[in-house]
């Protein structure tokens, strides 16, 4: 199998060969970078040896339940440790799920417009990628269809990749699209994977989480990262929340991908997590930075 590198990656791959060049095909946030007080936390951990062995394949225990009380405090709901994995990005954890659920030949639908990794993610996996149109325009925004959604699923599908916010159109799901596409996938048998990574930058309108429906369907998989919300795109720290029994399952699939998530990028995302008055600064950086 070769796999090609998506269009967006070449073209920023030629943008760092230019000293002058200006890259607008990663959605990386740039606006301060990584909160000081992150960095000087590490500065710390360097110095004892906390991270300098192999970690727990699930990722670190404090970070996890660091993750569930986060999730408590954003959404009104108690996460079980046990439906938590810590990960390599959210890249690290959708990976891991298609590893564990597709089967090869396998359909996987991909919504366009979408993040173009997954694509090549689900090749990876064996499995087949099908860009499918979910998406209409309605007057100055977008209305999303599960008519149209229906309508793609085929005997050969398991899973449905969404992104939520939407990236790149912006579109946040309401309660009751996150419903109905939930009761297709538990009809259907289907999985639905959602890549919140955009989660804390929704500055207009309302954000409603899939992770209360990961937390009471198994058909529903909810991923995140601190890329975005603390711009520590480059520490490759996501995670996921999912039924317990899968997640137990994709203990294994990770420890064969990655062995086990950085020790040194936990410990930062740990600090992060813990310190909300560093979430709403930085939200308010990429705020006054688009306005």
């Amino acid at each position: 199998m070769k796999l090609a590198l998506h269009d967006i990656k070449r073209l920023e791959t030629a943008v760092r060969q230019c000293p002058d060049g200006i890259s607008f095909a990663q959605g990386a946030l740039r606006a301060g970078g990584v909160p000081q007080e992150i960095k000087d936390a590490i500065k710390k951990i360097l110095d004892t040896d906390k991270a300098d062995h192999y970690g727990d394949v699930r990722g670190l225990k404090e970070l996890r339940v660091a993750l569930s009380d986060f999730i408590n405090s954003q959404c009104g709901v108690i996460v079980p440790e046990s439906s938590v994995l810590v990960t390599h990005g959210t890249t690290g954890a959708i990976a891991n799920i298609l590893h564990q659920l597709i089967e090869p030949g396998e359909e996987v639908l991909l919504p366009e417009p979408t993040y173009p990794a997954y694509w090549n993610m689900v090749l990876m996996a064996r499995g087949v990628p099908v860009h499918t149109q979910v998406f209409e325009k309605e007057n100055c925004g977008w209305k999303f269809s599960v008519d149209r959604l229906k309508e793609s699923i085929t005997e050969k599908t398991k899973a449905i990749a969404l992104t939520n916010p939407s990236n790149p159109l912006g579109y946040c799901f309401s309660h009751d699209e996150l419903c109905e596409v939930t009761e297709l996938a538990e009809q259907r048998n289907l999985y639905v994977i959602v890549d919140e990574v955009y989660a804390d930058h929704v500055f207009e309108g309302e954000f409603n989480s899939a992770v209360k429906f990961a937390l009471k369907s198994r058909h529903v998989i909810k991923t995140g990262s601190f890329s975005k919300n603390f711009a520590m795109s480059g520490w490759r720290v996501g995670y996921l929340i999912a039924d317990p029994l899968l997640v137990r399952d994709l203990w294994a699939v990770q420890d064969a991908q990655v062995c086990a998530p950085s020790l040194i990028a936990q410990f930062a995302a740990l600090h992060a997590i813990t310190h909300p008055e560093l979430l709403v600064e930085m939200i308010e950086k990429v705020k006054k930075s688009r306005d």
